[in-house]
C-alpha cells in the first residue's frame, strides 16, 4: 500500500470498527496507512481505535460524513499521498475488496473506481434503495455516463482533481458532490462490485432530509459545474 492511504469516516461504531480495523490491517499490512476520523462520537469510538496501530484524528463535534473525509483528504494530501481507499467504519464494507480497488485504479491509470453494492430490491430497506435509485439516475442524466449506485461509500480515488476543486458539501452529500464533480471534469473512472453486509447496523442517514439534500447538491452542481 505504498503511496496509498485508506480513511475510514466514523461515527458511533464502537461496536463495529474493531473488526474493520482489524480486517483492513489483515489486507493492507501496514497499519500506518489506515486513518480514522472519529467524527465526534459519543460512544467510545476513539477510544477502541487508541488500542491499534492506526492513525487516529477527532473531531471535537460531529460535522458529517463528508467532514470527516475532507478530513481525511487533507490529511493524506498534506502528507504527499494522493491516492485513498474510503470504506464504511460500520462493518457493512468487506476488506478485502481493497486490493481489488487499488489495483483498478493503478493498473488502468483511472482517476476514480466506485463500488457497486450487488444486492436484490428485497435485501435492502426499500427507503435507501428509493433514496440511491433517485440519486443514481439524477446523476447519470447530468454527467451523461451510467452511474448504477451513486451512493456506495465504497470508492478508491487519486486526489489529483479533488485538490484542483472547492466542495462545499458536509455531510453525506459530500460523496454525490464528489462523484458528480469528478465526472464532469473528465475522471476517467472503473467499478468493482462488492457485497454489502446487512447486520442490523442503524443508518445515521434521514432518508428524507438526506435525499432532499443530494437531490439540491446534484442540481446546484449541475448549474455550477456543468
Amino acid at each position: 500500500m505504498k503511496g496509498w492511504m485508506v480513511v475510514l469516516p466514523a461515527y458511533n461504531v464502537a461496536g463495529n470498527i474493531l473488526n474493520v480495523i482489524t480486517g483492513t490491517i489483515e489486507v493492507v499490512g501496514d497499519p500506518g496507512c489506515i486513518l480514522v476520523v472519529d467524527d465526534g462520537s459519543t460512544d467510545g469510538t476513539g477510544q477502541v481505535c487508541r488500542q491499534l496501530p492506526v492513525v487516529l484524528l477527532q473531531h471535537r463535534k460531529n460535522r458529517g460524513k463528508g467532514a470527516a473525509l475532507r478530513t481525511g483528504f487533507s490529511y493524506a494530501l498534506d502528507r504527499g499521498i494522493q491516492k485513498v481507499v474510503t470504506l464504511d467504519a460500520d462493518g457493512q464494507h468487506d476488506p478485502r475488496f481493497i486490493p481489488q480497488f487499488t489495483g483498478l485504479l493503478e493498473e488502468q491509470q483511472l482517476d476514480l473506481v466506485l463500488g457497486i453494492r450487488t444486492f436484490a430490491f428485497s435485501q435492502m430497506p426499500k427507503d435507501r434503495w428509493l433514496s440511491n435509485q433517485l440519486t443514481s439516475l439524477l446523476i447519470s442524466v447530468v454527467a451523461g455516463k451510467r452511474i448504477a449506485d451513486s451512493q456506495c461509500g465504497y470508492r478508491a480515488m487519486n486526489l489529483e482533481i479533488y485538490r484542483r476543486l472547492r466542495f462545499f458539501a458536509n455531510r453525506y452529500d459530500f460523496e454525490t458532490e464528489v462523484l458528480l464533480k469528478y465526472l464532469l471534469h473528465g475522471a476517467r473512472t472503473g467499478f468493482v462490485e462488492i457485497s454489502r453486509i446487512y447486520g442490523g447496523q442503524k443508518s445515521s442517514i434521514n432518508r428524507l432530509t438526506d435525499t432532499i439534500r443530494f437531490i439540491r447538491t446534484v442540481l446546484r452542481v449541475a448549474l455550477y459545474e456543468s
